[in-house]
């Protein structure tokens, strides 16, 4: 039997690395998208939410003091529960007046 040695080069070597690299970007998209979930509800962080509402860390913190949005505190971290986040936006969503025009 014939021994060979296998360089970056050859072609089985070459497709096994292509695959490994495609398995290596699929698994960091889906570590990137990753969202925690409690008894099949996500939880979002102080930044995701922030980011959605597009709103201060800080606006954040004055929401959970005055009691706006609820959360939870585990070991210094705050979670937000989805539908929390969504039962404060229809609480607070105001309907438009239509003004008729004068």
């Amino acid at each position: 039997m014939e021994e060979r040695i296998l360089t970056i080069n050859d072609e089985l070597i070459a497709e096994t690395l292509e695959s490994l690299q495609k398995a290596s970007r699929k698994a960091d998209t889906l570590m990137k998208d990753y969202k925690p979930v409690l008894h099949g509800e996500r939880l979002m962080t102080d930044g995701e939410l922030a980011e959605i509402l597009r709103v201060s860390p800080r606006a954040l913190r004055d929401y959970r003091n005055e009691g706006i949005i609820p959360y939870i505190r585990m070991k210094g971290i705050i979670l937000y529960r989805e539908s929390d986040v969504e039962n404060v936006l229809r609480s607070h969503t105001s309907k438009s007046i239509r003004r008729k025009n004068l």
